[in-house]
């Protein structure tokens, strides 16, 4: 869905990601939604709302995931499970009022109607996908309302082959690589376990990617900034697990 030579700013999406969503009611609960779909915005407008590729469907807002550097062309239709949910209203070009609260079944840009299907393997409310121009689109959890831990947001315990640490700058450039079982294990139930806090942040320190191959040829790849600790988004990890980030880029 978005070329490789997006991923560069998919720190930044992400940074911003919780500004948006805040906007558009990442908070919001599935209780009490009208289910009514704003009309499509008519006229001039002085607002304009740069909406990330995002769906929420209950208390989780998930984000689309870039193309994987170096994955096959396309997922294979085999990951798609059973179907967890639809689109109801497509919010982009319909609003224009940057204090929209989005409600369960909103999506920035896909149709209503369209199915939102579980991954199989895995958590719905860490990974669900959709079947855009014929090809699989993952979409991962990036909100969860009440996450405390990492493993509120992540569904990889056990699932994890080997991780990659990425330059900040492109998201392809591998700097280090962690291929010990041991190590990985420890690292994952690390995150899985590390607080989490998803107000806005402000990171700092060297900025990396870190892709984690997972099982059924899916690699997911979130920003890490060394100085915070913070895996995005809001994942603040131990000083253990940022010594194995250290270790592999030679820090």
């Amino acid at each position: 869905m978005q070329g490789t030579s997006s991923l560069r700013a998919l720190a930044a999406v992400l940074t911003a990601v919780a500004l948006v969503l805040a906007a558009c009611g990442g908070e919001a609960a599935l209780t009490g939604s009208s289910g009514v779909c704003p009309s499509p915005a008519t006229g001039p407008s002085t607002v304009i709302i740069d909406w990330v590729p995002f769906v929420k469907l209950g208390d989780v807002t998930y984000v689309a995931m870039a193309d994987e550097p170096g994955r096959p062309p396309a997922l294979e239709r085999s990951v798609l499970g059973p179907e967890f949910g639809r689109v109801r209203c497509k919010i982009a070009g319909a609003v224009t009022d940057a204090a929209y609260r989005s409600k369960h079944g909103d999506a920035a840009f896909l149709e209503p109607g369209t199915v939102l299907y579980s991954v199989n393997g895995y958590r719905p409310t860490f990974l669900l996908s959709t079947l855009e121009d014929g090809a699989v689109q993952l979409y991962q959890a990036d909100t969860v309302q009440g996450a405390a831990v990492g493993g509120d947001l992540l569904d990889i315990g056990g699932k994890v082959a080997a991780i990659s640490i990425r330059h900040g700058d492109d998201g392809t450039t591998e700097l280090g690589r962690v291929s010990d079982p041991s190590i990985i294990d420890s690292f994952v139930s690390a995150i899985l376990q590390a607080p989490v806090d998803q107000s806005p942040l402000a990171p700092t320190g060297a900025q990396y990617f870190i892709a984690f191959y997972l099982r059924g040829g899916i690699v997911i790849q979130r920003p890490y900034w060394a100085g915070t600790g913070e895996l995005g988004r809001g994942i603040v990890l131990p000083q253990a697990a940022r010594d194995v980030v250290d270790a592999a880029v030679g820090r």
